[in-house]
């Protein structure tokens, strides 16, 4: 037969101090680091693709309606604010797009590529960046019909 269980048994043998920290969070914590910045404007960029989604549904709505639309929203595309909201744009998502490549690409790799071993993840970066850099003056040389 069991015995009563003692009733303070779980009670702790000191009073716990008092809790300092403040119960919410300040309004400018995502300024005080470094990292906590750069994940906000990681996640910040989501807007740009967002925005550059309407956009799309709406060109393929003018396209869909009809080509006085389409040439209306032709028309629309190039307003200065337009303009300069797609440079923007395009600045925010080739970031986007080059930190998420360059950071997970090197985590991502095995540590056997065929018979040999994997290069330390330090050579991945530049070595993407140089073929990055390769591949958009490539580019950049046929499509600006400057070799055929």
């Amino acid at each position: 037969m069991a015995i009563p269980a003692h009733l303070d048994a779980m009670k702790p043998r000191e009073k716990a101090r008092t809790r300092t920290a403040a119960p919410m969070m300040a309004g400018n914590w995502w300024t005080k680091s470094a990292r906590y910045r750069a994940y906000v404007a990681y996640a910040f960029a989501g807007v740009f693709f967002w925005l550059q989604a309407l956009i799309f549904i709406r060109g393929l709505w003018a396209l869909g309606t009809g080509e006085a639309a389409w040439v209306r929203f032709m028309e629309d595309l190039q307003n200065p604010l337009y303009i300069g909201f797609h440079v923007l744009s395009l600045a925010v998502l080739v970031w986007y797009g080059a930190r998420t490549y360059f950071k997970l690409f090197s985590k991502t790799q095995p540590p056997k590529i065929g018979p040999m071993p994997r290069p330390p993840l330090a050579v991945f970066p530049p070595l993407l960046a140089t073929v990055w850099i390769g591949a958009t003056a490539a580019l950049l040389v046929v499509l600006g019909g400057i070799w055929p």
